[in-house]
This record gives structure tokens, C-alpha cells and sequence, in this order.
């Protein structure tokens, strides 16, 4: 009579493949640590800090115990995530906190990390890791935000999501620098801006205590201003198109007018994604959408939010060559889009050949598109 098992643990074989799925680095979003290393004390020992963990427990009564599950599929390469012993342990100590279904995403999202790492060496070493915003406007208490490759801010409520980036601006001296100086004026408000540079943890911090009382900090000390050796390009409603193409670009992407001319040739160098070409002709610009060139004065609004979603998006592949570079694009700077336009944004903007991160803010999530390699980050 066979002896049934108490736990339906995984083979050599499965442990094997899942780590080798997850480069032995540690699933856990933003760790990335490495969990095979060599040994300092003997030359032919690795040390392995790695763990093949279940995400529906091996045995009932464990964290996230699925009773619907049979043995091959609770012992299964579907059932497990590869972490590092200290996640392995926090997951299931704090088994509340992480559903299977969080699991699941993380592991799908992690194996496609390492997949465009293999095939084209990205690394994304320099990336904002994480958002923690303390007290600040109508968000009360602390909030924390694991900010992914690609990741969508969404909140049903008109307050959070986009004053979180526009915070960010504010550090990286963007338009929105003064905004949020002049509104809160009474008790302190702080947000924090976790970036990893170069393997480096760099955590800056503003804290607003009066108009004229603004502080910095940078992992701790107070600086006189931040200068993070990052990139981001936010793009917002805020900007009302005229018919000044220079001032329009300046106002809404911060583009200098000595630059215009090199990133039209690169524009024009690269795969386009809403149109099809762009020149400057006697300091005026013309862009082609269809067959004939038309000049920004002419072109309406919605072929003008266009044009800056293209500018905005190349801006991002340039910047990301030498820098780390995040592209935030609030839902409102892209309205006029259709759902078949909007679709094709997000499968070119998850593209591998992309080495920048990108942030959608959203009111809404929509049924008919396909978010994939998103991370949808509900604003509660």
C-alpha cells in the first residue's frame, strides 16, 4: 500500500528549471537579487541563496493552500516562483499579504525581464524603483508604489495618481515645479523617490513645510537641490497647443530649440509610431501623416496630441542610451485616441528593443485592451 505524501514538494527537475527561468535572480519585484554566487572560501563551491517556493502551499494548512489543486499540479513548474530565502520567507510568513494571483504575475513579469536581458542585454540598471508619498494634498497616511517596467497608475478618483508624477517633476525641475509648493502650506508634506543608479540605492526626498520652506534630501542628508543622473519625460493635458510649434514643445516636453533640429533627424532615423515623417523647413515644421507634408499650424488637435505622443516616445529611446529614463503619459495627453490606435501604443511601447520605463496614469481600464506586460497599480 503506497504511503501518501504529507507534502507535495517539487522535484530536482522543476526546482531546477524554475530557477534557471528566473536567471537565478530573485522574482520579487525590484530585488533582483542574484541567488547563485561563487563561494569566497572554496574554488569549485557555488552558494546557492535562492529558493524554489510554492505559491498555493505543499501541504494543507500552508500559505495559500489551493484544495482544488492534485498533487502533480500543487508539485508542478506552474505552482512555483523562484526568490531569495529573506522573500521566500516574507511571503509566507506574511501569506496575507501576497495573493497566488500577485505571485503568478510577478513570476510571468519577471521570466520576461530576463528574457529581453538575454536576447538584447537590457538591464534597466538605472530605474525608479520605488514611490513612497507621506501626508501629501488628500492622500493621508504613508503610500508605497513598486514602479515596474511598465507599469499603469490607476485610480477611478480625480486625485493621486497624476499628483504623484507631478511630484516627480517637481524634483526633476519640470513644469510642475511650483504647483504644489503654493497648496499645501500647513503641515508638513513629504514625498520620496526611490532610484537605482548604477546599482546604487538613491532615495530622494522633498519635504514641504510653507511656501518658502522647501527641503531636500538625498538618502538622508539634506542637499540644496536634486540633480538625479536620470531622465523623465511627462506628458500631461496641461500643455494648450497653439500654433507655435517651438513654444508648444517647450512648454509641454521641455525641448530646448537648439536640440529641435537632431531630434527631427532622429525622429526621421527611427520607426515611427503615429506618423510618418517631420522636417523643419524656413523654421517652421511640417509633419506627414498620410501623403502630404502639413504644417503645425494647420494640423488639429488631435493630429497635434499625436505628434507629441510621437516626440514624447522617441525622446524616451534617445535618452535611454546613456541614462536611465522613465516616460509618463497621463491618459488625458492621448484622449483622441481609438482603440485600435490605443493598443497599438501599448504593444510598441512594451517592445523589446524599449530599455526606458513607462508609467500610463488612468481614470479607467479599459475591458478591449490587451495590457500586457503592464502592471495595473490600483491608487486606493
Amino acid at each position: 500500500m503506497a504511503i501518501k505524501k504529507s507534502r507535495d514538494d517539487f522535484s530536482n527537475t522543476v526546482k531546477r528549471l524554475l530557477a534557471q527561468r528566473a536567471g537565478y535572480i530573485c522574482s520579487f519585484p525590484n530585488c533582483n537579487k542574484i541567488t547563485s554566487f561563487p563561494s569566497i572560501t572554496e574554488n569549485e563551491k557555488a552558494i546557492n541563496n535562492g529558493v524554489a517556493s510554492h505559491i498555493t502551499a505543499a501541504a494543507p494548512n500552508g500559505p495559500r493552500y489551493d484544495s482544488r489543486l492534485s498533487e502533480e499540479e500543487r508539485s508542478s513548474f506552474s505552482n512555483g516562483i523562484w526568490l531569495c530565502t529573506e522573500h521566500s520567507f516574507l511571503i509566507d510568513k506574511d501569506y496575507s499579504s501576497y495573493s497566488a494571483e500577485e505571485l503568478r504575475e510577478w513570476k510571468k513579469i519577471h521570466e520576461e525581464e530576463v528574457l529581453n536581458r538575454a536576447k538584447l542585454g537590457i538591464t534597466l540598471r538605472n530605474r525608479l524603483k520605488k514611490i513612497t508619498i507621506i501626508d501629501f494634498g488628500q492622500m493621508k497616511g504613508t503610500h508605497t508604489f513598486n514602479v515596474y517596467k511598465n507599469s499603469i497608475f490607476y485610480s477611478p478618483k480625480p486625485i493621486g495618481k497624476s499628483m504623484i508624477f507631478d511630484l516627480m517633476s517637481a524634483l526633476f525641475g519640470l513644469k510642475h515645479e511650483n504647483r504644489w509648493y503654493k497648496k499645501f502650506n500647513k503641515p508638513v508634506s513629504i514625498s520620496k523617490f526611490l532610484f537605482l543608479i548604477d546599482s546604487n540605492e538613491l532615495e530622494y526626498e522633498f519635504k514641504i513645510f510653507s511656501t518658502n520652506n522647501i527641503q531636500f534630501e538625498l538618502n538622508g542628508q539634506k542637499i540644496f537641490k536634486p540633480n538625479p543622473k536620470f531622465n523623465m519625460i511627462y506628458l500631461t493635458n496641461d500643455n494648450r497647443f497653439s500654433n507655435d510649434f517651438e513654444a508648444d514643445v517647450k512648454s509641454a516636453l521641455n525641448i530646448e530649440k537648439r536640440v529641435l533640429s537632431s531630434l527631427i533627424d532622429y525622429i526621421n532615423g527611427n520607426e515611427k509610431f503615429f506618423i510618418k515623417g517631420i522636417k523643419l523647413k524656413n523654421e517652421d515644421v511640417y509633419v506627414l501623416f498620410r501623403e502630404d507634408y502639413i504644417s503645425y499650424d494647420n494640423l488639429c488637435s488631435s493630429e497635434k496630441e499625436r505628434l507629441f505622443l510621437e516626440i514624447a516616445i522617441q525622446l524616451a529611446k534617445k535618452n535611454s542610451v546613456e541614462a536611465g529614463t522613465i516616460l509618463v503619459l497621463d491618459k488625458t495627453s492621448f484622449l483622441t485616441l481609438d482603440r485600435e490606435n490605443y493598443q497599438e501604443m501599448i504593444d510598441k511601447l512594451v517592445s523589446d528593443e524599449n530599455n526606458f520605463q513607462v508609467v500610463i496614469t488612468t481614470n479607467e481600464i479599459n475591458p478591449f485592451i490587451n495590457y500586457k506586460n503592464f502592471v495595473i497599480i490600483d491608487i486606493k
